[in-house]
């Protein structure tokens, strides 16, 4: 159950992620059609031109990178379905993997963001 819900998790987000770009969005923005960020807080472009928006709905009310909260409970699930030293190593690197990552991320939003969800943890 702990596996099937990680599972779920990863991919509603991930879900939630791709449908930040609308099909006839294109992830690059040329230099001369670029809105500042003062034109919309939810939408920033960087030196290249590439798009990055907030992701809003499911866990991402509550954590930054909740499809990597849930790949971590994916791998715990699978280290207690298998009782395994494998199983846990899968778990634990993981986490040690994906965690600092999240952090990163969570701090780039901040940093990127001035409206962007104060109450909002990396994982």
């Amino acid at each position: 159950i702990i596996f099937y819900l990680g599972f779920y998790i990863n991919r509603s987000s991930d879900a939630i992620l791709r449908n930040l770009r609308k099909p006839d969005d294109p992830a690059k923005t040329e230099p001369e059609t670029m809105v500042s960020l003062e034109d919309n807080d939810n939408v920033y472009i960087d030196k290249r031109g590439l798009k990055y928006k907030i992701p809003y709905g499911g866990l991402y009310a509550f954590v930054s990178c909740p499809n990597y909260l849930g790949e971590t409970i994916i791998w715990t699930g699978w280290a207690l379905a298998t009782w395994s030293l494998a199983g846990l190593s899968f778990a634990f690197f993981t986490a040690g993997n994906l965690w600092p990552r999240a952090v990163q991320t969570h701090k780039w939003y901040l940093k990127h963001f001035p409206n962007y969800p104060k109450k909002r943890k990396a994982v």
